[in-house]
């Protein structure tokens, strides 16, 4: 999406939050697309629910289904802070159920990443998978590729993790999202 956000596919989240578990509440403001692509930022431009803002990018219209996901991102570092990228069905969207597929940096070691999928709202698939780089002095390549049978994640074209076979899958079509967000004390 470099140089322009098409905002007929394309939408950043503004004036809520995810609840108790962030800090920052979801502003357009804090998405920007700029000459090499679309950063997200961190800002002291809160709102109504939290002083401060944090950003999230998802496809507007349309809902996307097996095939490969691949994102070129360089993540924030930080203790407290999420950059993510997956598919996400639920509730929020008219789904019956939560089906979602995640690539999570979490800021406190950007050397690693999490891994995880949810089926029918269980997320409890969750894997650390060390990177052997720092991701957020770099642009990498993260891949995700859903059949119905198995998930396979990839970091620059390697393979670092699958589902094991036989293990119940996603099976809603759901948005494509990337945010940036500060976690709460709580969380």
């Amino acid at each position: 999406i470099a140089g322009n956000i098409d905002r007929s596919h394309w939408a950043a989240s503004h004036g809520w939050t995810n609840g108790s578990i962030q800090s920052c509440e979801w502003r357009a403001d804090a998405v920007k697309a700029e000459k090499q692509g679309v950063s997200l930022w961190l800002n002291k431009k809160g709102g109504r629910i939290h002083p401060l803002g944090c950003a999230e990018l998802q496809s507007k219209k349309n809902t996307f289904h097996y095939g490969r996901y691949e994102a070129r991102l360089k993540t924030a570092a930080g203790s407290g802070l999420n950059t993510a990228f997956f598919t996400y069905a639920g509730p929020q969207m008219g789904s019956k159920h939560h089906d979602e597929i995640d690539f999570e940096f979490l800021g406190k070691d950007p050397t690693s990443v999490q891994l995880n999928y949810h089926v029918k709202g269980d997320g409890k698939h969750v894997k650390m998978v060390s990177l052997g780089f720092d991701a957020s002095k770099a642009f990498h390549t993260y891949r995700f590729d859903w059949h119905p049978d198995k998930i396979e994640w990839f970091v620059d074209n390697k393979k670092v993790h699958a589902t094991k076979p036989g293990a119940k899958m996603p099976v809603l079509p759901g948005k494509i999202i990337f945010m940036l967000w500060s976690g709460s004390e709580e969380a």
